[in-house]
């Protein structure tokens, strides 16, 4: 199925309510997209903080510290997927 959305001035597109419920966003959900050559992938974010207390380690990170590692984490995975 393709799907349309403008475009307003402030950059903003809303995503058609088949789509959200086809992916399950919610309302504050947060997605991320990926560029590829000349077209973007819309996807749901992972919410990696479910994970939390799941890998026992000795060093303690405070949760934004942790969320800055996981985003340059998954900014540099997707800019490598984006490449190929």
């Amino acid at each position: 199925m393709i799907y349309s959305s403008s475009l307003t001035q402030k950059g903003q597109v809303t995503i058609p309510h088949e789509m959200r419920s086809h992916l399950g966003l919610k309302p504050s959900d947060k997605v991320v997209f990926i560029r590829n050559d000349k077209e973007v992938i819309l996807r749901p974010a992972k919410d990696f903080l479910k994970l939390k207390g799941s890998i026992k380690s000795k060093i303690k990170y405070s949760d934004i510290k942790a969320n800055k590692y996981v985003f340059k984490a998954l900014s540099d995975e997707y800019e490598k997927t984006s490449r190929s």
